[in-house]
């Protein structure tokens, strides 16, 4: 900020005492492009209205966007809804059924034929940009300024919610922007009711077909692909919202009831889903159930995260210890059959570093020898210095073992550190 701005001693002097860089670092519609455009023209202003003009600033920035949004047709206004809602690389599949629902409920009629192509001709390169990848469009805001004014502008509109939650074509666009669970980060807050609503709408699309565009290393080249949604997957995403609310937990397990396979299907669950949400689910379902689907996560261990959530699951459950403490050698073999085969698939140092975390956490639970796994990652890492040969104690690792005491006290120095860092940047001045 100080390479951006020529201020007068004045300026800095009055930017100092009243700190009044803070409301611009903490701007709830932050744009750092119009932020630095904003305090470009700072340097015109006298000092003495360097405080009103920054207020007025930070809030004109929202009154230029609703300026702008006015001037939309209803039909590229209705679209912008959807696009702060789906992101970037949203299906214009999905897109155009969402607007064909959504329209009616806030327009009062039915969308014309050509509405939905009409709104993307308009928004276009403005407002939105769109892409053409594997024979369909991709639509994706243009500027994240203007998600944040509409998604501000349907934080305050309850019948706009409501409209918003019954027209969801795609899984992620309920969970990632309507505040679902108590602490959550997403921008739209609900009432009970709207809550209710969005969880039966979530569980309807739990069962109905989606995907994800991504870009992905093929050999030597980037390649996109359409990766489709699985139900484990959109199942673990939902149950991680509840999973600390109890109350909230029993409520959605007894609506999942009728959604969750047989028993004998949950291999494919466990293979597509987070092995910890789904053996938390376990836990609201039919007690004689239990046992069965405890032992088929134990022979179903995908990876090392898998056997740390089993492992730590094991610890904390006495009924889960019950049902497996008589199979405690299959559980150890799978276990650590599972670490070492994602070993043995990988060389890459972030991911075994994945690797010896989890072996970690397996060892405070079930306080199992996995020194054997340590030295194969050891072994992988320091292939050069090692060669074959053995240890009988680790050698200093790169990866640090997490501490168990509260970090709480740590962070907040930290925090007060980074806020004295920001106030000297401005008293050597601009």
């Amino acid at each position: 900020m100080r390479r951006a701005l020529h201020c007068t001693e004045a300026q800095t002097t009055t930017l100092v005492k009243e700190e009044l860089y803070w409301p611009l670092v903490k701007a709830t519609d932050f744009s750092p492009r119009l932020i630095k455009m904003f305090c470009e023209k700072l340097t015109s202003v006298p000092a003495a209205q360097l405080k009103s003009t920054i207020e007025q600033g930070i809030e004109g920035q929202t009154q230029l966007w609703q300026h702008v949004f006015n001037r939309q047709s209803p039909e590229a206004q209705t679209l912008l809804y959807l696009c702060a809602l789906a992101g970037n690389y949203a299906n214009g599949t999905e897109l155009k059924r969402a607007f064909n629902t959504l329209y009616p409920q806030i327009q009062g009629r039915m969308a014309p034929l050509n509405g939905f192509d009409q709104a993307l001709i308009e928004l276009e390169p403005t407002f939105i940009t769109t892409a053409h990848y594997l024979n369909d469009i991709w639509v994706s805001p243009a500027n994240p300024s203007l998600v944040d004014f509409l998604q501000g502008g349907i934080n305050n509109n309850n019948p706009l919610i409501d409209a918003l939650i019954h027209s969801l074509e795609h899984f992620d666009w309920g969970l990632k922007n309507f505040k679902i669970a108590e602490g959550s980060s997403s921008p739209v807050a609900l009432k009970p009711k709207q809550r209710d609503a969005l969880i039966e709408k979530l569980l309807e699309l739990l069962t109905k077909p989606g995907s994800h565009l991504l870009q992905t290393r093929q050999v030597d080249s980037l390649e996109w692909c359409n990766r489709p949604d699985t139900f484990g997957g959109k199942l673990t995403k939902l149950w991680r919202l509840v999973m600390d609310d109890t109350q909230q937990a029993r409520v959605l397990a007894e609506k999942l009831k009728g959604q969750l396979p047989a028993t004998q299907d949950w291999p494919e669950l466990y293979k597509q889903g987070a092995m910890a949400e789904l053996l938390d689910i376990t836990r609201y379902l039919d007690r004689n159930q239990q046992p069965a689907l405890w032992q088929l996560a134990m022979r179903n261990l995908n990876n090392s995260e898998d056997a740390a959530a089993l492992a730590t699951f094991y610890q904390s459950n006495s009924d889960a210890e019950n049902a497996l403490k008589s199979q405690w050698a299959l559980l150890e073999d799978k276990i650590l059959d599972a670490c070492e085969s994602e070993i043995d698939r990988t060389e890459h140092p972030d991911h075994l570093e994945g690797i010896l975390g989890d072996l970690y956490r397996i060892e405070d639970a079930l306080e199992l020898d996995v020194r054997p796994c340590i030295q194969d990652i050891y072994g992988k890492v320091f292939e050069d210095d090692c060669g074959d040969e053995e240890f009988d104690e680790s050698p200093v690792s790169y990866y640090q073992y997490p501490e168990a005491p509260d970090e709480q006290g740590d962070i907040e120095r930290r925090l007060l550190s980074v806020r004295a860092e920001v106030d000297e940047m401005f008293l050597g001045g601009c």
